[in-house]
């Protein structure tokens, strides 16, 4: 680089998120020509080793008028949408993850508006979308709640410069939210001003921000917005009459919307009536067993099933089977209600004061094992809301199936039942009554917590 820096900066903490920026003469007089480092809980995502002379650098170098213009263009977007536009069948870990995931098409009836709406995601959270000509890492930003979480996978998508090789290859992390928003818009003023205060003139690229559509907009799915009647736009809207800048706090409303995906007015009276908060404690014993913490991103199901282990010991079922759950978590005052909204199949929701409410599709065979799943967000979710559905791919729902799969069927009941000769079709029927499974998920969870192999599983012919 220029090494004629007549500005330098750091905006923001670099153990949350940073933006470090130095300006210098650019090789053709740009006037925005300089370096920039991206740092995310501690780590400097820009940093990379060059093969041909072995040297590191934290910074990237390049016309930072691109950057700074696409920070303001997608900013609303980058730090407020949360909900991922393509669903996938497999558990992502993040929108890393998603955007690989996707890829490929589970859509056949519609393969190019899959693509386009994958696409248009990118160009509003993707870094690289922000200029062609830096390299750029392949870093995503996502909405998390009130955080953003701040995903990169430079394995899998390398730079299109040759010769380089970014230091941090694949990984996660999550930031307060709000603090990232004035960090890239405050970045992007102060370098346009010292721009304009050195040259006496305007800097070549300008900082507008898409005021097409309301900023809270992008907390809820695209579908959710658009069945909005004319009523309760105006509600929220009314909520955020007072908010500036990139960032918008959510409300209980909007919290519960990003997540539910309803596709109808209609659906979307079902849920937010389903997901008021309790007004009353759960049972002493039930609230002990509260464990609240952020699932892992890697393997969310393993501590699911220690959750429900730990659960079957302090209740003392041993490796009996669970009682009617619908009845038993009433009698430990969780307040429990029918759900009836398009494709949703729980919503559990845990107060402050440790109160519980839960609303269940109960209107399958599959009634039992979505209580359990129920419960288990219930005591495992570190901000006490879920809202799944058959669909859902999110670590917190792998983690509370996990856990819902042994509270219903523990080890010592499997390996009881398996241990005694060849494991039949007939054997998992009547494992899979005995523990208010189906067939389907009694068999997966045999090979997920290997009591069957993957062999014995496809002999049972399932499907025949």
């Amino acid at each position: 680089m220029n090494r004629n820096v007549w500005f330098s900066r750091q905006f923001g903490d670099t153990s949350s998120f940073a933006l470090r920026v130095s300006l210098s003469s650019g090789p053709r007089d740009e006037v925005a020509w300089g370096a920039l480092e991206l740092w995310a809980a501690g780590l400097c995502l820009t940093r990379a080793t060059h093969h041909e002379d072995g040297t590191t650098t934290d910074a990237v170098e390049g016309d930072l008028g691109e950057v700074f213009s696409w920070f303001a263009r997608a900013g609303v977007r980058l730090v407020n949408e949360e909900p991922l536009p393509l669903l996938t069948p497999r558990t992502v870990t993040d929108a890393s993850d998603w955007f690989n995931e996707t890829e490929e098409c589970f859509d056949a009836a519609d393969e190019r508006a899959w693509f386009a709406r994958r696409s248009e995601w990118r160009n509003s959270h993707g870094l690289r979308r922000a200029s062609l000509a830096i390299a750029l890492p392949n870093v995503a930003f996502r909405r998390a709640g009130d955080e953003l979480e701040i995903s990169w996978d430079n394995e899998t998508w390398g730079t299109s410069h040759p010769g380089l090789r970014y230091t941090e290859l694949r990984g996660a992390v999550t930031v307060a939210a709000r603090p990232v928003a004035e960090v890239l818009e405050g970045a992007g003023a102060v370098v346009r001003a010292a721009i304009v205060e050195r040259l006496s003139q305007a800097p070549g690229f300008e900082l507008v921000r898409d005021v097409s559509e309301p900023g809270w907009r992008w907390l809820l799915p695209a579908e959710t917005f658009a069945a909005l009647d004319p009523r309760q736009r105006s509600a929220l809207a009314a909520d955020f009459a007072t908010c500036n800048g990139l960032y918008f706090p959510h409300t209980e409303t909007t919290r519960v919307l990003a997540r539910a995906r309803a596709r109808s007015p209609e659906e979307v009276r079902v849920v937010l009536e389903a997901a008021r908060l309790p007004d009353r404690p759960m049972s002493e014993r039930l609230r002990a067993l509260v464990r609240p913490s952020r699932p892992a991103r890697v393997r969310p199901w393993k501590a699911g099933y220690d959750a429900a282990e730990e659960v079957r010991e302090e209740l003392a079922w041993g490796d009996e089977p669970a009682p009617p759950l619908a009845a038993w978590l009433r009698e430990e005052q969780v307040d429990v209600r029918p759900l009836a909204a398009g494709g949703l199949t729980l919503i559990a929701r845990r107060s402050d004061a440790r109160g519980g409410a839960i609303a269940v599709d109960a209107s399958s065979g599959a009634a039992p094992f979505r209580y359990a799943t129920a419960l288990g967000h219930l005591l495992l979710d570190g901000d006490g809301l879920a809202i799944d559905g058959a669909a859902e791919s999110s670590p917190a729902a792998a983690r509370a199936r996990a856990f819902a799969a042994m509270l219903l069927l523990p080890d010592g009941a499997a390996r009881a039942a398996t241990q005694n000769g060849p494991f039949g079709l007939g054997d998992a029927r009547a494992l899979a009554a005995r523990s208010s499974l189906s067939v389907l998920a009694t068999v997966q969870h045999l090979e997920n917590r290997g009591f069957l192999s993957p062999e014995a599983r496809t002999a049972l012919d399932l499907f025949a």
